[in-house]
């Protein structure tokens, strides 16, 4: 692990402390508390190379959520193409980062082989793709130049697509893990599929992410196997979005012009630029958002949001849930369950404490 990463680096621990009648849960989070310092004084050329490399799970999305929320600090904005192009490689990083859950993650929680295989696969096509856009969010020259160019989006795209998409026959939720009914509150949070689409700012606690179900039909609690439908189906609808941006992105670099990209290139990181913006983007365990402020063109404060922050928060989800469990049950094994349908981006503990003592 590099530097940077190692700093900014967390654990977490769910604890279950257990009596007769109830579970009480808790989560203990090991790592910075506050990373703002890093950023302070910085340039936006300076805070965006940065952002990758203290993020190592989801580098992309973390890129594209600062560039935009530096850009929204100072009234910029990228041109369609370029926004285009940005929210395609967000949406690859995204893709490969769930068929890696689904493929080796999910096996290993139910004691099942994984498909190295597959994943290897997906990363092949996903660096090949991110190769042919360029290799960040500020690399604004890098759009498809040739009809070849554009050939091999596509097709990755769709290759990409293909690898993501469930094998044909298989049941809805029957390729999941945690199939047994654990009950627990999902809040009748809103379906991630229409959250993909249009992004807002949500309260600590209430962001959309993969373990949601239809809020239509949500009921007042879930099968812990719906959590993991829940995921999989927002990867389907991940790749699907990789498709239709792949196109966007190619008919959009045929019709770009010099001169708007150059406006583009000088939209970012404008010398002397002042405010406070927000910035999104989907990953595949949902939303994550950086907030700048900038003061002549340096960062003066800056906070960034996964969507483990969220669900592994003192008394968030995940805790919350884990309160649910019944006493009698395999906790161990629920409770392993439990976290992998919230995926979260750090490795995470689970001790179970009977009386004066635990394991984990």
């Amino acid at each position: 692990m590099n530097a940077p990463a190692a700093a900014t680096a967390r654990r977490y621990a769910l604890r279950l402390r257990v009596d007769r009648d109830a579970v009480a849960a808790s989560v203990v989070r090991e790592g910075p508390a506050d990373l703002s310092a890093v950023m302070r004084g910085r340039t936006v050329a300076e805070a965006h190379r940065l952002a990758g490399l203290l993020f190592p799970v989801c580098p992309r999305a973390h890129e594209a959520a600062l560039i935009r929320a530096c850009e929204a600090a100072t009234g910029a904005a990228p041109s369609p193409e370029e926004a285009r192009r940005r929210a395609l490689l967000v949406a690859v990083e995204a893709c490969v980062a769930g068929v890696w859950r689904e493929a080796l993650t999910w096996p290993a929680i139910v004691g099942r082989a994984g498909d190295a295989a597959r994943v290897r696969s997906a990363r092949a096509i996903g660096d090949a793709l991110c190769a042919a856009l360029g290799p960040g969010p500020e690399d604004r020259a890098a759009l498809p130049q040739s009809t070849a160019d554009a050939a091999r989006v596509r097709d990755g795209a769709q290759r990409l697509a293909d690898l993501v998409q469930r094998p044909a026959g298989a049941s809805d939720g029957g390729d999941v893990p945690g199939a047994e009914a654990i009950e627990a509150d999902i809040g009748g949070a809103r379906p991630l599929d229409a959250a993909i689409e249009r992004p807002s700012e949500r309260p600590p606690g209430r962001e959309e992410t993969p373990r949601t179900v239809r809020a239509a039909d949500a009921p007042a609690t879930a099968q812990l196997s719906d959590w993991y439908t829940a995921q999989r189906r927002h990867l389907c609808a991940l790749a699907d979005r990789v498709v239709a941006l792949s196109a966007a992105v190619v008919a959009g670099a045929a019709a770009a012009d010099d001169e708007a990209a150059v406006h583009n290139a000088a939209a970012v990181g404008e010398p002397g630029g002042s405010g406070a913006g927000l910035g999104v983007a989907m990953t595949a365990r949902g939303r994550l958002r950086h907030i700048v402020e900038l003061d002549g063109g340096r960062i003066v404060r800056w906070r960034a949001d996964a969507p483990t922050d969220w669900n592994f928060a003192d008394r968030g989800p995940v805790a919350l849930a884990a309160s649910r469990l019944r006493p009698d049950a395999d906790l161990d094994r629920c409770a392993r369950l439990l976290v992998g349908a919230f995926d979260p981006c750090a490795p995470c503990a689970v001790v179970v404490e009977h009386g004066g003592g635990g394991h984990a």
